[in-house]
């Protein structure tokens, strides 16, 4: 047990070795990258601004009205905290010392700031978006606002475009935005009518542990496998960053703590379904995902001191042909499971908007605009929203028949892309892991599941496979999330 603190020590220390990122404007006074020119500050909050500076220095923030004093402490860090302020701007924030030093940033906006977060597909530019080129043409939206996390030195990203600034959108710097936060905040802007700012902080090949905290990690017994696996050193020193608990937490998440947010989006999972190494299958792999999306939510949400922060998950489009594996179905089932389970998290269903040929499907603004519905509806308490496809409730048994029920319906079921629902599976209660092709029809609200053979159901599903038969919709065109329920005791 030792061996395996000391390891975890090794590693938080390496991490540590590189230089906090911060900017520099004089020698006394320094603030992290994510203060600078343009930025955006969330509205009706209380603004946190930290940095250094020598170890007893006064310090004062002045925006606006207000000037707000404090003192460095021993270890050359003070922060202070701003009263909210309503949305508006452009302001000055001048952050100065009692010997005249100061940081002047300019062109400062107050209005609505999310987190995107996650690997490549959050990673992707708007530029090579389906309709990325065509959302360029004339762009000019001072409003809009991006600050791209830079990423670790190592990462296994070589498309990563890193701006470690503000940047408004526009037509020459857009195109490396994220698509998917761009569409998203494209559209809370429109419906809000305030200035939107997303810290996209995402990197390729990245999995869930890397963004969460070891000391976060370590509460869930289920997880203990994978932190044996990564105490041997030997295995840190062979593997890409990005695989490594913590690395991307300490280096990307952490010097972003505590900057006042509306909420968070995570696009991730994909890396989760690939072998550790360590022996465990990657079915395996995949069933932990839901520990580690409730770690990481808990850790995200300690660290912002808000107990119910907004957190949107999107959930894993489809992907290879044909279907074949299950492994992003597992994947996929966590995702739905956690918006479940977990208050103010939500789910983004992506399932028809995948390319079966692509890890990166090229269909980024409906995945925006369907987070944005979320985030309208939940976040924002906006009335008459449909924010979501159906999602499995419950399913009950009636001789040889089963009945799902869904919520999030719309004005109704409706079955798309095909003549008839495809893509449900059954089980029998004497053979519950054997699952077959089933006969599926809509019966109002509910979907009824059958199939010659199975005399009394135990389990269905629905859109398992990688890469699977989506036909299941709301009347408003939003998509059902894959799943597999068992009967209601």
């Amino acid at each position: 047990m030792q061996r395996t603190s000391n390891i975890f020590i090794t590693i938080l220390l390496f991490l540590t070795f590189f230089s906090f990122p911060f900017v520099k404007a004089t020698q006394k006074i320094s603030l992290p990258k994510v203060f600078s020119d343009k930025m955006i500050l969330q509205r009706n909050m209380i603004i946190p601004v930290w940095g250094s500076a020598s170890p007893g220095e006064k310090i004062t923030v002045n925006i606006g009205t207000q000037n707000v004093k404090t003192v460095v402490d021993k270890k050359g860090n003070w922060s202070a905290n701003l009263k909210p302020m309503k949305s508006g701007g452009p302001f000055e924030m001048k952050i100065s010392d009692a010997e005249g030093e100061s940081i002047i940033l300019k062109d400062i906006l107050i209005g609505d700031v999310w987190i995107c977060a996650g690997q490549s597909n959050m990673n992707f530019i708007l530029s090579s978006a389906e309709s990325g080129k065509m959302e360029l043409k004339n762009l000019n939206n001072e409003n809009l606002r991006e600050f791209r996390c830079a990423m670790p030195e190592g990462a296994l990203n070589p498309e990563n475009k890193e701006h470690s600034r503000w940047i408004p959108a526009s037509d020459t710097t857009a195109n490396l935005f994220s698509a998917v936060a761009y569409y998203f905040a494209k559209k809370i802007q429109a419906v809000e009518k305030v200035p939107v700012g997303i810290i996209v902080m995402s990197c390729g090949a990245t999995r869930a542990e890397s963004w969460t905290s070891i000391s976060a990690l370590k509460k869930y017994p289920k997880l203990k496998p994978l932190l044996n696996y990564w105490s041997d050193a030997a295995h840190v020193n062979k593997s890409p960053i990005n695989f490594i608990p913590g690395v991307f937490y300490e280096k990307v998440v952490k010097p972003v703590v505590p900057f006042a947010v509306k909420g968070i989006v995570w696009y991730q999972g994909e890396s989760n379904t690939l072998p550790d190494e360590s022996g465990r299958t990657i079915l395996s792999r995949a069933d932990e995902y839901e520990t580690l999306l409730r770690a990481l939510i808990a850790n995200w949400r300690k660290d912002w001191n808000i107990k119910n922060l907004p957190f949107n998950i999107v959930q894993l489009p489809s992907y290879k042909d044909p279907s074949g594996n299950i492994y992003w179905s597992v994947i996929r089932q966590a995702q739905l499971d956690i918006s479940k389970k977990i208050n103010n998290v939500g789910l983004t269903v992506t399932i028809d908007v995948g390319d079966s040929t692509s890890l990166h499907p090229l269909k980024k603004e409906p995945v925006g605009n369907r987070i944005a519905l979320w985030a309208l509806a939940k976040v924002y308490g906006k009335k008459g929203i449909v924010f979501s496809g159906p999602v499995i409730d419950r399913m009950n048994s009636f001789g040889n028949k089963a009945y799902l029920v869904f919520k999030n319906i719309g004005k109704g079921l409706v079955c798309k892309n095909y003549s008839f629902l495809k893509g449900f599976e059954i089980s029998d209660n004497s053979s519950r892991d054997q699952f077959i092709p089933a006969n599926a029809f809509i019966n109002g609200d509910s979907v009824i599941v059958s199939a010659p053979g199975v005399e009394r159901p135990y389990a269905v599903r629905y859109a398992w496979a990688d890469n699977p038969y989506v036909s299941l919709f709301n009347s408003e065109g939003l998509p059902a999330s894959p799943f597999c329920i068992k009967v209601a005791k």
